[in-house]
């Protein structure tokens, strides 16, 4: 597994490193963005309004460079795991999927769909993954369990348009969901305008494990937040917690590929901006769907990611001022809610401008 891994990294840099060189963007009319310092990438947004059209260059560029990306998917398509996939065109590619313990020697109990992605560090650092149905909860719980996740993050509604879009697989304030050997209960829960807190205990025989559960509420499918500072400060207190905390992030929205892709997008460029680093989107994405198919998923998506970070450079409080809400647990016998105790979006108000 290890070996395979580190062959598909080879090939896939000198790929990423071939485009490079010969769609090099320092040469005149090159189709292909290079890395902007800060006063470059805030040039080049202005490019992208001053000539319409070019941003949705910039996309199909991408989305042609993204078809040489995709690799095998034996696993997903075997007939035993193919009722596991919420989507059949979003299966995980074989070298980068989530591989589970197998139970009772049976090698198909070993399939999620679920894959690794690297981050801003270059090794794993998330799991994307599909929305659990409800046959694949007790996998994804497993999956929990066995990678000692600390962390959930969630990016939709249970139910959108009068379509299920992933089943509850977990409990609300106080409720205790059992699967096979795994209890888990709901010790808190936080309601604030954009999304709920959720501390989870998971217990598994003798072992405890606390978990803590993001859900970000408003973000409509195959379309984009209508703000940008709410999932500005979401990414920043996500990012908190990532930091008190060892280990893979495990975030999904319906299929795993269209918000899922743009939160963690957005999250490494934050990092890139927080150490002064040069800012790729179109790079950021590109290596994004190298390890799972279709990362960000629609042109508006990646527009959004452009102005979250653009919202960002003009507004550098974000980065250096904000303080997000307390991430401390309160408990159940707690009376007064979160939204009477603190404003999770902050105090200060933001004229949102629309870059593309």
């Amino acid at each position: 597994m290890k070996n395979s891994r580190l062959i598909n990294k080879i090939i896939y840099c000198c790929h990423f490193r071939i485009f490079r060189q010969v769609l090099n963007s320092d040469m005149p009319g090159s189709p292909l963005p290079t890395p902007f310092t800060r006063k470059k990438f805030l040039a080049h947004c202005q490019e992208l309004i001053d000539n319409p059209g070019k941003l949705s260059n910039e996309f199909r560029l991408l989305q042609t460079l993204s078809v040489d990306l995709q690799m095998p998917t034996n696993t997903a398509c075997l007939q035993a795991n193919r009722k596991k996939n919420r989507y059949s065109d979003i299966l995980p590619y074989d070298f980068s999927r989530v591989k589970l313990e197998v139970i009772d020697n049976d090698p198909n109990t070993d399939y999620i769909n679920a894959s690794f992605i690297k981050g801003y560090s270059g090794e794993d650092e998330y799991i994307a993954c599909q929305g659990p149905k409800e046959d694949t909860i007790y996998d994804f719980w497993r999956m929990i369990d066995q990678y000692e996740i600390n962390i959930i993050v969630m990016l939709t509604q249970l139910v959108e348009k009068g379509k299920i879009k992933c089943h509850q697989y977990y409990p609300t304030i106080r409720e205790t969901f059992g699967y096979e050997n795994i209890t888990i209960r709901c010790t808190s829960e936080l309601d604030f305008r954009t999304y709920t807190q959720r501390t989870l205990i998971l217990q598994k025989e003798n072992k405890k494990k606390t978990i803590t559960h993001l859900h970000f509420k408003d973000w409509p499918d195959h379309d984009v937040p209508e703000d940008f500072d709410s999932m500005i400060n979401f990414c920043q207190i996500m990012r908190r917690n990532i930091g008190t905390n060892k280990g893979f992030v495990v975030i999904h929205c319906s299929a795993g590929i269209g918000r899922t892709g743009t939160l963690i997008a957005i999250d490494i460029l934050l990092q890139y901006l927080r150490d002064n680093r040069k800012l790729d989107v179109f790079g950021t994405v590109y290596r994004l769907r190298h390890h799972r198919i279709n990362m960000v998923q629609r042109e508006s998506q990646y527009t959004y990611i452009y102005n979250c970070i653009m919202q960002v450079l003009k507004n550098p409080y974000f980065l250096k001022t904000y303080k997000p809400p307390p991430v401390d647990p309160m408990y159940d016998n707690n009376s007064k809610s979160a939204s009477e105790t603190t404003n999770s979006d902050g105090s200060l108000t933001v004229n949102l401008e629309t870059c593309m």
